[in-house]
């Protein structure tokens, strides 16, 4: 049995347990938009995200057609333009089936510094949910070196 006078006053603890943690990344929200969720979708050109340029962003979004009546409407995401969807070659157009739950959209695709915008054919039908999973550099001094790393 041990004696209690033999025992340290406070305990010993390794240096690097009161260290902060190094976290290579975070989920955060959708920064384009002040509503957090859903977003609503019309005709006219929604800025959903703008992507970090001192780490990585993975965007995952999904969509949801509420409508009840007629067919599928088109759901447009620009990326890496300026909201007026002039570019076709950086314009992904989605059909949204009527009724549809929230189905993938964007399966977490890794951007630098770039913006993400919506719009749809058809006004008041379509919503946005989504999230954004940013991996940080392992220095942010040198871009070179990586990301996600650990000490």
């Amino acid at each position: 049995m041990t004696n209690l006078s033999e025992l340290p006053n406070k305990p010993t603890i390794n240096s690097k347990a009161l260290k902060r943690a190094y976290a290579p990344a975070a989920r955060i929200k959708l920064n384009g938009y002040t509503i957090t969720a859903p977003i609503a979708i019309g005709t006219g050109s929604v800025l959903i995200h703008t992507c970090s340029d001192y780490a990585v962003d993975e965007l995952y979004l999904w969509c949801g057609n509420y409508a009840t009546s007629g067919t599928s409407h088109n759901l447009e995401l620009e990326v890496g333009g300026d909201g007026t969807f002039s570019d076709l070659s950086k314009t992904i157009s989605v059909p949204v089936p009527k009724q549809t739950g929230l189905m993938q959209v964007y399966p977490g695709i890794p951007h630098e510094h770039v913006t993400i915008y919506a719009r749809a054919d058809h006004d008041d039908h379509l919503n946005i949910w989504g999230y954004a999973v940013r991996h940080y550099r392992i220095d942010i001094s040198d871009s070179e070196l990586g990301y996600n790393g650990a000490d």
